[in-house]
């Protein structure tokens, strides 16, 4: 902002004030000075007159006037009289215009499935703002703050621009402001120019009383040219500060002709009172206006409305706010509740103008709403993917959907075809699944993304694919056997088990000596006793195991494996050991939890009829 708009902002008047009417405002106060001010004067003049008596009248009346003066003097130092400058500085109001940069403004909207698209919603705000009169209409009133805003809570301000009438305006209130101090020394060197005849005659007075009045000495009028001078030169003294008070911006050279006067001074003067450099007065930059469309580009992944309503009302709360104007699709907002901003806009007192951008119906589209996949799966089995396709405005219309795969972390152009799929787009807002069969061969994390190819009027390609993670492992079952004895089934399932080639089988035979050889992967003597050992297995099967052998920790950790790993547990009775630990009372910790990992209800009269 220039030197010329501070100064059509401030406008003021010079004025004198007698600061210690302030301090006295009672009506007593003043009398009581006037009294004292009469009395001082009385004495003043009394005093003068009686010493005074042997000198001539006119000279006596000099030195008392000379005295009066003076107190005159101490008076005015006492009033304490002060000249003021009041200024009035104008604030413009503001308007601040909000534009919605997000993803969904860049789509481009029509008024049928069968109409070519036309401009982006983003591209018909940057035409207004760059060819429209939406700017100059608003700068012709306000200053004008542009934001754009998305998905982060604080938006970014693009650009300010001033009020279109500050040039105009600053023009006007200079040249008022020139003729004014032109003025103002004109009537000052006027002033100056009969403090310097009075000075002139003061100087004649006091020459003749030197010269002349030798030859009347002893006469009582030769003194009054002593008294008459004195009076000039008081006359002279007080013209001149007068004179220096209507123009103090000029020096005492100028105003009685011996210098020019410098007028840039005062305007410099006035700058630095504004906080404005002389370089810029008189080199100010102009106002450039933003390229808009490289300002505004929608690629915000959330639309925060009410995260930016909320910021420019704390930020605007108590100053010239004239208004906020919204662009927006208002779709999709994230962040704050816009209600509630709009509610601390109305305290403030802040009206909001939204502008909707886009269609008032749905835009035709077709997107693929979810992919869902199993997590892990094993080569050479075959797995299922389930997608799901969902349109609005192209129900009927025929589509083509596209499944790859590629591996983890590879681009586009390493991706396998896998299947192909023509469908009927479903009707507005029913989802549609769409069953894939995948058969992998090989191990690793595989990507898969299911494309859809919909019909031309498709208005958003961002939904038109989804992808998702499958974990390809080669991995057997561990299978842990715990038997108390050799009973027929614990031999035939290891047996069973050994020779499967997707099973790992580990065997604990709790009456087997140590060093004993079976038809396993690995023989084990003791229960496992960490939960490393223990969650490697995928299922325990235990064939009438004796519980009363595993401590409390080893118990805990069956539980756990149970509880937190989902881990497949096979319990089978027999007639050694599950009476023995069964009829137990409860309040052994070891064998309360065993009794809870059994799916049924033992009593006493069972467990005897199951001995017997």
């Amino acid at each position: 902002m220039n030197s010329i708009t501070l100064l059509a902002q401030q406008a003021g008047s010079t004025y004198y004030d007698i600061a210690r009417v302030h301090s006295m405002p009672e009506g007593w106060h003043w009398l009581l000075l006037l009294l004292v001010c009469a009395a001082v004067l009385a004495y003043v003049i009394y005093m003068y007159m009686r010493d005074s008596v042997e000198l001539s009248r006119g000279l006596a009346i000099g030195l008392v006037l000379l005295r009066v003066v003076g107190f005159v003097g101490i008076l005015i130092w006492f009033l304490d009289v002060e000249k003021k400058t009041e200024s009035k500085l104008v604030k413009h109001s503001r308007a601040v215009v909000l534009v919605d940069t997000s993803q969904s403004m860049g789509l481009r909207d029509s008024s049928s499935s069968s109409a070519p698209a036309g401009p982006s919603r983003i591209e018909l705000i940057v035409d207004e703002l760059s060819k429209g009169s939406l700017v100059e209409d608003l700068r012709a009133k306000h200053d004008v703050v542009f934001y754009g805003f998305d998905q982060t809570a604080k938006p970014v301000e693009v650009a300010t621009l001033t009020k279109k009438s500050d040039e105009t305006d600053g023009e006007s209130a200079a040249a008022k402001a020139s003729e004014e101090q032109q003025a103002a020394f004109a009537t000052s060197r006027v002033l100056a120019a009969i403090a310097g005849v009075l000075l002139l005659i003061s100087i004649t007075a006091g020459l003749a009383h030197l010269f002349v009045g030798n030859l009347f000495r002893g006469f009582e009028g030769q003194s009054y040219a002593v008294l008459f001078g004195l009076v000039m030169l008081l006359g002279a003294v007080v013209v001149f500060a007068v004179a220096n008070l209507r123009s103090p911006e000029t020096s005492a050279l100028a105003l009685v002709g011996l210098a020019e006067p410098d007028f840039s001074a005062a305007a410099s003067g006035q700058d630095s009172t504004t906080g404005v450099d002389g370089d810029d007065a008189e080199q100010p930059e102009p106002e450039l206006i933003p390229n808009w469309s490289d300002e505004l580009l929608a690629r915000g992944t959330e639309t925060r409305l009410g995260d930016a309503l909320r910021y420019v009302v704390n930020k605007e709360r108590g100053g010239p706010i004239a208004g906020v104007v919204v662009f927006t699709d208002g779709r999709s907002n994230e962040g704050a509740d816009a209600a509630s901003a709009i509610a601390a806009a109305q305290e403030a007192q802040i009206p909001i103008y939204p502008v909707g951008m886009g269609s008032d119906k749905r835009p035709a589209n077709a997107r693929i709403v979810d992919l869902e996949a199993p997590r892990r799966v094993y080569p050479g089995d075959d797995f299922s993917l389930s997608g799901y396709v969902q349109s609005y405005g192209l129900g009927g219309r025929a589509a083509k959907l596209e499944l790859y795969s590629s591996e983890d972390g590879a681009d586009n152009s390493a991706e396998a075809f896998e299947e192909e799929r023509r469908i009927t787009l479903p009707k507005d807002g029913e989802l549609m699944p769409v069953k894939f069969e995948v058969t992998p061969d090989e191990t690793g994390k595989r990507v898969y993304t299911l494309r859809i190819v919909p019909p031309e009027q498709d208005h958003d390609v961002r939904d038109n694919e989804k992808t998702a993670s499958v974990q390809i492992v080669e991995r057997k079952n561990r299978v842990l056997l715990i038997a108390g004895g050799p009973m027929r089934e614990y031999r035939f399932l290891r047996n069973l088990l050994y020779r499967d080639r997707d099973t790992t089988v580990d065997v604990f035979l709790q009456s087997a000596p140590p060093g004993i050889s079976q038809e396993a992967h690995n023989v084990v003597y003791e229960f496992p006793s960490t939960a490393g050992e223990l969650f490697e297995y995928d299922c325990i099967v235990g064939f009438d195991p004796d519980w009363t052998k595993f401590d409390e920790q080893q118990i805990d950790l069956l539980d756990r494996w149970v509880a937190e790993k989902a881990g497949g547990l096979i319990l089978i009775a027999g007639p050694v050991y599950t009476p023995q630990w069964a009829h137990r009372r409860r309040g052994d910790k070891r064998i309360d939890t065993v009794r809870a990992l059994y799916p049924v209800m033992f009593d006493s009269r069972g467990i005897s009829s199951f001995a017997a």
